[in-house]
């Protein structure tokens, strides 16, 4: 007799994959996907800055700004579909993350009005530009090795 947590295991497996095939190839063609995941990428960028700058002028909800696009930029790297097998490439992907919940972190510091924020904005930003020019530079070594 098969249990119960295994039939409930194998039918969120199947219900998964049903909708990642739905919206995949029925609701939103993979390009419109990743024009849409780019584009709330930006705006999330864009939702960071707008908050980081309205703070600076004491405006009371720019913690709201801030931790909507935090949000929006830690879901894009979380959903980032990775298929290297490239170790030092998956890194950089997890360091990303690490990124984005450090954004996390100094917006809930943002909220509460204490300056650490600045700390964990800064780290965020190192991390970013860190994997930023480690992920071209390993591209580019993965390209020339390949010809």
């Amino acid at each position: 007799m098969i249990r119960s947590s295994v039939l409930i295991s194998i039918w969120r497996r199947q219900r998964g994959l049903f909708l990642a095939t739905l919206i995949s190839q029925f609701l939103i063609p993979k390009s419109q996907l990743y024009m849409l995941r780019t584009s709330a990428f930006i705006l999330s960028c864009l939702l960071v800055l707008l908050g980081t700058l309205l703070y600076l002028t004491h405006w009371n909800y720019a913690s709201y700004f801030f931790a909507t696009g935090a949000a929006g930029v830690t879901v894009y790297y979380l959903t980032i579909p990775y298929k290297s097998v490239n170790f030092r490439l998956r890194r950089l992907q997890r360091i990303n993350v690490f990124a984005g919940i450090s954004m996390i972190i100094a917006s809930v510091f943002m909220y509460k009005r204490q300056m650490s924020w600045v700390a964990f904005l800064l780290i965020s930003a190192l991390l970013q530009l860190y994997t930023s020019f480690t992920a071209k530079d390993n591209e580019s070594g993965e390209n020339t090795s390949k010809k």
